[in-house]
């Protein structure tokens, strides 16, 4: 018996590792539709008309996606969470992610592309954030700001339907 168990321990050893791996169950989509990681790291919103290549490369970032789902589970005064759905919201200047737990919390993160501008900056003037790192060498292996999601609507999406007078009035108010 001893022999067999010696003989099964590394295959044993490999399921328990492959299981502590897997048991994080998360969705990924874009749009609705199932991606993979690698899809999540790439801009896949538009075309570019001219040097496609280098357009593309501008707005790829990797990062560590199980990383980022601890920084989540880790929020102070969340309580654990795991993160069960990361739905893509691409941006030309960010990789905008909306995480969602299994107990149903969002949370907005938004990490910048290459081209956003100088490392660092684009991470630290960012206000009302729950975590964030402005150094890429952090185990997410990108900077990156998550915050809490204040549910609505956004306004591109009324604009239209609003009348000239209210569009003059929340522009007044966009300084204060």
């Amino acid at each position: 018996m001893q022999a067999l168990r010696k003989a099964l321990w590394p295959r044993t050893l490999y399921r328990s590792l492959i299981s502590d791996i897997s048991k994080r169950h998360l969705s990924i989509t874009f749009r609705g539709k199932s991606i993979s990681k690698e899809e999540l790291f790439k801009y896949t919103n538009g075309r570019f008309l001219s040097e496609e290549d280098r357009q593309l490369s501008k707005r790829y970032v990797r990062f560590d996606v199980d990383r980022l789902c601890d920084v989540i589970a880790s929020i102070p005064g969340a309580g654990p969470l795991q993160v069960s759905k990361i739905e893509k919201m691409e941006g030309g200047f960010s990789k905008a992610l909306l995480v969602t737990t299994a107990d149903g919390s969002e949370f907005i993160v938004k990490i910048p592309c290459p081209n956003a501008g100088r490392p660092m900056y684009c991470t630290a003037s960012e206000v009302a954030v729950l975590a964030w790192s402005a150094d890429s060498t952090n185990p997410v292996g990108a900077e990156y700001i998550v915050m809490e999601r204040v549910p609505g609507v956004q306004i591109f999406k009324k604009w239209d339907e609003m009348g000239e007078s209210n569009r003059i009035s929340i522009i007044k108010r966009l300084p204060e």
